[in-house]
């Protein structure tokens, strides 16, 4: 929830999902600067995360419309 609350407060679209494995993953779209601010939020995250490592890698944009939370995969 905390990650759908920050991307749409900074106008990203795309998705997130919780993983089997409990890693997060995510796909942001959106400005550079807009997407680089949530991926520093990311490597904090909301309180009482505890979050090891963020791995950033490119991608294309999906169509989103706006940002949602996805099924666990």
């Amino acid at each position: 929830a905390w990650t759908t609350e920050e991307a749409t407060r900074r106008g990203l679209r795309g998705w997130v999902r919780n993983r089997g494995d409990g890693t997060v993953e995510a796909l942001f779209i959106g400005p550079d600067d807009a997407v680089a601010g949530m991926i520093a939020a990311c490597r904090v995250g909301p309180p009482d995360a505890r979050v090891t490592n963020v791995a950033e890698h490119p991608a294309q944009g999906d169509g989103s419309e706006n940002f949602r939370q996805i099924a666990t995969e």
